[in-house]
């Protein structure tokens, strides 16, 4: 790395303390293993996506996203964090307290889904899901009774930082998800597609972690420790759990005023914005609470760590967002069909919004990762409340699309707060993590949106388009730099995983 970057002293001493086969090598090889699984996961979605928007309509879309907000919102509330203590943890767990919760996730599913089997007719009339609306709830809730299965190996995964099991596991649900989904939407199932296959995912994620890190489930109560790990995972959960009322906001605001179109279109250019962000999020969210809580200890080493990845997240993130937003209308023209295009505009501002979730995640899971989950927690849920309050206004003002504007406000304002908390814990170099980026973006989104003209008008120069986006993007990056960009990646490269080839094969079975 250059010695005049900003925190060159940080990352000669993160090699220095995680050399070959310490946390740095570990992460590095747990970011190829997730990259690869995000990379094909979002390959295979975005065909499957494209064919289940031509076999679906946007009212089965509706039904789908309200149904699964509201069972996702319900399988971590019975989580409580539990999982993440024990990934922070200096020690690891015993059988017995790895039995106590265990014990506690089982009970908490069982009167949860319960209770969601009582209110099902309650959903339904509220977010106008009609009759069937209660049945295909109450299936779907059966997610909850798989979940207690796996936390227990998943998070021993995590604190080993063994994150290809992991992986490996998301991809083969995600590619059976789309598999089952877009071959029962094709045999006339309409939203009842997404609900087998979103069952039959959480079955074979549960089984492959627990094929990859098998442990002995039993009966147990350990008050004292259960205790402990409330104090600590509780925040973090809950403040998890914001995320998933701000994310679904589309849902919870969008369907009881608008009905299932209106969250159809809402969700569709939701989930069209964060295939182009959230996948590298994720990336670096897979692997950066786990590191970073190895790291806390060194502000510096801590520093030169968080502001690699969110670097390589922005690096991404404007890459392709800026891309899609220049050629938006002829990518829903050409493969999606026009009757998505109402949904451009409502695109446009779930971009600004997932540029600021780039900073939003990153900055909390550093803040979390310092050991701070109830200052986390405080931040997170005034965002939510002011964005519930935003998105209401914006609502009564613009109609749905409101809601997509409040969003973009409203994360923003959500990143400023995080970032100023968690520099009084660990000094955050945002400008190298941002400047490059936002400058390549910049021009790469000018330059497409005024050269485009009508020249695109067929799929391969479609094709052609995307690809010299990405190559004008790289250039204005290469040229801010110099051979500083490139001799960077190299250096992190070499870093990271240690100077030696990585193996892209099946990771090994984990003992508990």
């Amino acid at each position: 790395m250059d010695d005049s970057s900003p925190n060159a002293d940080g990352v000669e001493r993160l090699t220095a303390v995680t050399g070959d086969g310490g946390v740095g090598q570990r992460t590095g090889r747990g970011a190829v293993y997730v990259a690869s699984g995000q990379t094909l996961l979002r390959l295979v979605g975005i065909v499957g996506g494209v064919c289940l928007a031509r076999l679906l309509s946007p009212r089965d879309f509706g039904i789908y996203s309200v149904t699964a907000f509201m069972i996702l919102q319900l399988g971590a509330l019975a989580d409580l964090g539990l999982g993440a203590k024990l990934i922070h943890d200096v020690d690891p767990p015993s059988l017995s307290q790895k039995r106590s919760i265990f014990t506690f996730h089982c009970a908490a599913a069982v009167v949860i889904y319960g209770v969601f089997y009582w209110v099902a007719p309650l959903v339904s009339r509220l977010f106008l899901l009609g009759h069937d609306g209660v049945a295909f709830g109450r299936a779907l809730g059966l997610v909850i009774l798989i979940y207690p299965f796996r936390p227990i190996p998943s998070a021993l995964l995590n604190r080993g930082l063994q994150f290809g099991p992991l992986a490996v596991a998301e991809v083969t649900g995600g590619v059976l998800f789309q598999v089952a989904a877009v071959t029962l939407a094709f045999l006339g199932f309409s939203y009842w597609s997404f609900g087998a296959a979103f069952l039959l995912s959480a079955a074979v994620r549960t089984l492959v972690v627990n094929a990859y890190c098998p442990w002995r489930p039993g009966l147990a109560w350990d008050g004292a420790y259960l205790r402990r790990c409330l104090r600590f995972g509780g925040a973090f959960q809950l403040s998890t759990l914001t995320s998933v009322v701000r994310d679904n906001l589309n849902s919870i605001l969008g369907g009881p005023f608008f009905g299932p179109t209106a969250v159809g279109l809402l969700s569709w250019a939701y989930r069209l914005a964060s295939y182009g962000s959230q996948t590298y999020v994720g990336i670096c969210a897979n692997v950066s609470f786990p590191s970073l809580s190895r790291l806390r200890s060194d502000p510096q080493v801590f520093d030169a760590a968080l502001t690699k990845m969110l670097r390589y997240v922005n690096l991404a993130t404007f890459l392709s967002l800026s891309v899609v937003v220049a050629l938006a209308s002829e990518v829903v023209h050409l493969v999606f069909t026009d009757k998505w295009t109402p949904a451009i505009p409502l695109f446009y501002y779930f971009a600004v919004r997932m540029v600021a979730c780039n900073y939003t995640t990153m900055f909390d899971l550093g803040l979390k990762a310092q050991g701070h989950p109830e200052r986390s927690l405080k931040i997170v849920s005034a965002w939510t409340a002011w964005e519930i309050g935003l998105a209401a206004v914006g609502a009564l003002m613009f109609g749905y699309a409101g809601i997509a504007i409040s969003s973009a406000v409203g994360a923003w304002l959500a990143a400023a707060w995080l970032y100023r908390e968690l520099s009084r814990h660990a000094p955050i170099n945002f400008w190298h993590s941002t400047r490059t980026p936002a400058l390549g973006a910049a021009v790469t989104l000018v330059i497409l949106h005024w050269g485009k003209g009508q020249w695109i008008g067929t799929l391969p120069r479609l094709g052609l388009a995307i690809i010299a986006g990405a190559l004008v993007y790289l250039g204005v990056c290469f040229l801010a730099e110099g051979s500083r960009f490139l001799n960077e990646i190299k250096a992190d490269l070499g870093e990271l995983l240690g100077r030696k080839r990585v193996t892209l094969g099946v990771p090994a079975r984990v003992a508990p």
